[in-house]
């Protein structure tokens, strides 16, 4: 059932890593590298935004609903709740931020781009937390096709503005807009269906446990936060825009390879969460296969990218290739990382993900700042390997630790695993030919 629900969830990752995959090289070829750099420290600075006003409910809303603690509907009526609170808290703060001219934002010389592409904060929190009650009821397939449908939004909404109408960065803005919205009325859909009647309603003791929560999982979440997205907010203190551009579409294929982890920790997340022993044969086992999927894919790419990103992003984006190559192997055992993540709050410990994110963080930044300025912009692919191994590390080092596991085991794949993958794969492709 988990690897069915896996090959499900990595299907849909696909269409959507492909649909996003054509909408980064529409923007990279109509933006140019400058653009490109600016567009992607907006979007930094709006994910900063995201994690500083808002609390962990995403985690919340999949531990309660696998819980049967309280019902889907009330679930929703607290996200919406919370949802539009701490969205408008988060666009008081952005703004503050902005009008203290953040010292990240000085190269984004139009600054209304920031205040209208805020407007979507609200929508993104309720959207991202919402969807994790639809996890955690385990209809996987229906919050898979949510996120296929918001994406083919999201790209239609991005030709028409950016390549038809010739918009620019505003086209981008209108687009992102337009997807965070598509994506709510897609949930207030799917969850009125599943919503029994009479379910729907403000329980404020449901509003309260979900924050407290939240709140454990905040530091997590921002040092979690620092150490996926920091570089892109300290690389404008010493490089240019174009640079940051280079870098931004390296980040951008590299990390279509989380989409397997991510497709695994969804289907695990929910049973580990069920389960009073916290099923570690599973999170083992799901380790391993992803680095079945991981290693050929990026042994792929370093193949292949050198006449790739000329080819898809233009040739001013050729340097983009050893930026990605640097990146690649922290990418890898990041996608580890995010499979023991769900592991551990499923068990109820999010204080340790908290400090192994927060030292993860602490590690990331320091590597930016030193070898930034020694290095150029590589330094900051190389300070995302060093931080995204060390995370990796840490949580391997804890699971291990709590259930007296030997790390090799979950890092060892043996013919069983593929044995697993390959059955499995059939299995799904048998139903749907």
């Amino acid at each position: 059932m988990v690897a069915r629900d896996s090959l499900l969830t990595l299907i849909s990752r696909l269409a959507t890593a492909l649909l996003a995959f054509v909408g980064s090289v529409i923007l990279a070829r109509l933006l140019g590298a400058s653009g490109m750099g600016m567009w992607a420290v907006m979007i930094s600075f709006l994910s900063l935004v995201v994690h500083i006003c808002g609390p962990g409910i995403s985690f919340a809303n999949v531990y309660y609903t696998a819980q049967r603690k309280f019902t889907a509907g009330q679930l929703w009526a607290a996200t919406l709740l919370l949802g539009a609170l701490f969205g408008s808290l988060a666009i008081l703060t952005g703004t503050v931020l902005v009008v203290m001219k953040f010292k990240s934002l000085a190269n984004i010389a139009d600054k209304r781009l920031i205040f209208v592409i805020m407007l979507s904060l609200p929508l993104m929190y309720i959207s991202t937390w919402g969807s994790r009650i639809i996890q955690g009821l385990n209809r996987i397939p229906l919050m898979n096709l949510l996120e296929v449908i918001a994406q083919i939004v999201y790209l239609i909404f991005l030709v028409l503005f950016t390549w038809a109408f010739r918009w620019g960065l505003w086209g981008a803005v209108f687009a992102y807009l337009g997807w965070h919205l598509s994506a709510v009325i897609g949930l207030a859909v799917a969850l009125g269906m599943l919503i029994r009647p009479g379910e729907f309603g403000l329980n404020w003791k449901a509003v309260r446990e979900s924050f407290i929560y939240g709140l454990k999982m905040y530091m997590g979440k921002i040092s979690n936060w620092a150490n996926n997205r920091i570089d892109m907010l300290i690389a404008p203190l010493f490089l240019e825009s174009a640079q940051i551009g280079h870098y931004a579409v390296a980040v951008a294929v590299s990390e279509k390879l989380w989409m397997f982890p991510d497709a695994m920790s969804q289907a695990v997340f929910p049973r580990v969460s069920a389960d009073a022993r916290g099923r570690p044969e599973l999170t083992v086992q799901s380790c391993r296969v992803a680095l079945i999927i991981m290693l050929p894919i990026a042994l792929g790419l370093v193949s292949i990218g050198w006449w790739l990103f000329p080819i898809l992003f233009g040739p001013q984006f050729q340097s983009s290739y050893i930026l990605m190559v640097a990146i690649l192997p922290g990418t890898i055992a990041f996608g580890i990382s995010r499979i023991l993540t769900v592991s551990i709050a499923g068990i109820n410990r999010p204080a340790v993900l908290s400090g192994a994110v927060a030292a993860s963080a602490v590690v990331n930044i320091i590597l930016n700042f030193l070898l930034i300025p020694l290095f150029g912009v590589i330094g900051c692919s190389l300070a995302s390997t060093g931080s995204y191994s060390f995370e990796m590390l840490f949580l391997l080092w804890y699971y291990c630790r709590y259930y007296q596991i030997n790390p090799l085991s979950v890092l060892n794949i043996s013919r069983s695993d593929f044995t697993l993958v390959f059955e499995q794969g059939r299995r799904v492709l048998a139903q749907w030919f």
